[in-house]
Order: structure tokens, then C-alpha cells, then sequence
């Protein structure tokens, strides 16, 4: 029967390693050299399965009594017979294969920036400088603001400058391993990632501090503290992990979240384990966090020594009074 069907092999990720297209059904596959389409597997029977056209004309895999079985890809379910649809990627022993038609959807087309880089949500170059600025300004916001001191732009410069050395090279590691395993760099996408992690843990640092100096917290603090670092760390790798995995969003979900309670459980017990009976930490806030003297008013010191004899006035005649 003449009808042009496509057979694809998918790597391990979905993506086509190799599409045959096919004029006639039925349509052999196995791995004797016999068949229309070759899988070279060990555990691929020589006569495996085969695809062919039921009565209704829909596509159907028939399982040909195959020592490893022909299953489901999405369930893991052996079947002896499944009707093919857009959804349905079958495994043949260890490889996976799907069946196409020329009416197949395929998937949008990318549009290339100028230098041939793909426009995703977040690889634009505006989105990347925006990315920088607003994090250069929180580094710096926080740095001006948490010191008692004279701030000049040198030192600004030299507290700010290595942390956006570390979040770049942090963004780079990951962007290698996109173009290993998804054949893209994605560098501007990571960067926005590990800047938008960055500005998060400053601003929910601030604020567990906060809580911690207006509400007395201890254990508290310490659990608050716990979850913080837990929900950051899982959503910085489910960021960085959906840019570099085409894993389904539930799979990638599942491990970035057991990760991130793994990695934040083996700390708090090296904490607990390392924790001696005599300590010189507090158990109750002593951080003052008071509003920047940036943002107050100031007085010279010519008008300090003025309030200051008005006030021993005041006092004085207070006192008098006492004694009358």
C-alpha cells in the first residue's frame, strides 16, 4: 500500500538522530537487514515490530512476538498492538522511535537575533543588560546602605565587581553544558537566571534580618532561614535545568526539588553535627538595623554644641524645680 510515512529515532532528550521517510506500508522494523528500517541494538529482536494501516486507515505498531517487547514510551507499557497518534513515541528495546506523516505538526520556527542567536523569553540583549543593571544597583544599594563608613567608588567598586565575576562564570559553566547538550549556548538566558537569584537572595536576606530584629525570632529565624536557601537553590536549578534539558517541566520540577532539600538536609546536619555545647553566638538579635544615616537629617557640629547648652539649660532648671 503506497503511503509516505517518516520513522524517527529520538535520543535520550526527544531529538531526531535519524528520519527515514518511507513510501509503502506495511513497514518492517528490526535488526536483521531485512527490514525497512534498521535499529542496531542489542536488545532489538532481528524481526522486531512492524507498522501498518488498520481498516479505519489510522497507523497502528504491531508487536511481531519480539523477546524484549515493543512498550509505550510515555507509560513504560508492553502492548502487542498500539494505534499511533502525534503523541505516541515507542520504545524498541533500548531506542526510541516515533512515526510521522506529512501532515505532522512541527514546532515554530526561532527567530535569529543578529548575531544568530535564538530569541527566547529571556536571550535578548536588552533583557541581559537590564539583568546587569538591576543588579549591579542591588549589590551596590546593599553594600552603600549595611556600612557605617564612608563609602567611595573604589571601595564600592571592589565589594560589587567579584560577586558579578562569580555570577558570570556561573552562568558561563551552565551555558557550556547547554551547547554540550542542547547545541546552544544560551549565555544571556543563564545570566538572567543567576542575576534574578542573586537580587532574590539579597532581598530575602534583608528581610529574614528584619524579621529576626523586630520579632525576637530564633528558632524561627533558623527554620525561615532553612526554606529560604531551600526554595532559592531548587529554583535557580530549575531554571538553569530548563534551559539546558528538554526533560518534561514535572521531571525537571521533581529534581530540582528533591535536590535542593537533599543538598540543604546534608547542611543543616554538618551544622547540627558540628555544633559544640559552648558557643559565643547570641540567642537573641543583636544586628541593629537602623534606618541609613544617608537618610536622615543632619546637623553641623556648631549647631550640636547650640542644642546641647539649650538642653543642659533645660535640665537644670529641671533639677531646681525638683529640689523646690
Amino acid at each position: 500500500m503506497e503511503r509516505v510515512v517518516f520513522v524517527e529515532t529520538l535520543d535520550r532528550w526527544g531529538r531526531v538522530n535519524l528520519r527515514v521517510r518511507l513510501h509503502s506500508l506495511p513497514i518492517s522494523i528490526g535488526r536483521a537487514y531485512t527490514n525497512d528500517v534498521i535499529l542496531d541494538g542489542r536488545f532489538v529482536s532481528p524481526e522486531h515490530a512492524q507498522i501498518l494501516e488498520d481498516e479505519q486507515g489510522r497507523l497502528v505498531a504491531v508487536d511481531l512476538d519480539s523477546t524484549n517487547g515493543l512498550f509505550v514510551a510515555s507509560t513504560s507499557e508492553r502492548v502487542a498492538r498500539v494505534v499511533l497518534s502525534e503523541d505516541t513515541d515507542l520504545r524498541i528495546g533500548r531506542m526510541r522511535i516515533r512515526v510521522r506523516t506529512p501532515e505532522s505538526v512541527i514546532a515554530p520556527v526561532w527567530k535569529e537575533e543578529a548575531n544568530g542567536a535564538p530569541r527566547g523569553r529571556f536571550g535578548t540583549s536588552l533583557t541581559g543588560v537590564a539583568a546587569l543593571a538591576i543588579t549591579l544597583l542591588a549589590l551596590s544599594l546593599n553594600e552603600y546602605l549595611s556600612s557605617y563608613e564612608r563609602v567611595s567608588l573604589s571601595r564600592l567598586t571592589a565589594e560589587v565587581m567579584p560577586i558579578l565575576i562569580l555570577v558570570a562564570i556561573w552562568a558561563g559553566g551552565w551555558s557550556f553544558a547547554s551547547r554540550v547538550v542542547a547545541h546552544e549556548f544560551r549565555f544571556i538566558s543563564h545570566w538572567v537566571v543567576a542575576c534574578t537569584a542573586t537580587v532574590s537572595l539579597l532581598v530575602l536576606l534583608e528581610g529574614v534580618k528584619y524579621y529576626s530584629f523586630f520579632f525576637n525570632a530564633g528558632f524561627s529565624e533558623a527554620v525561615l532561614d532553612v526554606l529560604m536557601w531551600t526554595i532559592l537553590t531548587g529554583l535557580l536549578l530549575y531554571g538553569h535545568l530548563r534551559l539546558v534539558s528538554l526533560q518534561p517541566r514535572r521531571f525537571l520540577v521533581g529534581w530540582t526539588v528533591g535536590l535542593a532539600i537533599v543538598v540543604q538536609g546534608f547542611l543543616v546536619f554538618d551544622d547540627w553535627v558540628g555544633k559544640d555545647d559552648f558557643t559565643t553566638d547570641r540567642e537573641f538579635p543583636h544586628e541593629l538595623k537602623p534606618i541609613s544615616t544617608d537618610f536622615l537629617h543632619k546637623s553641623s557640629v556648631e549647631d550640636f554644641f547650640v542644642l546641647s547648652a539649650g538642653l543642659k539649660n533645660e535640665v537644670d532648671s529641671l533639677a531646681k524645680e525638683e529640689l523646690h
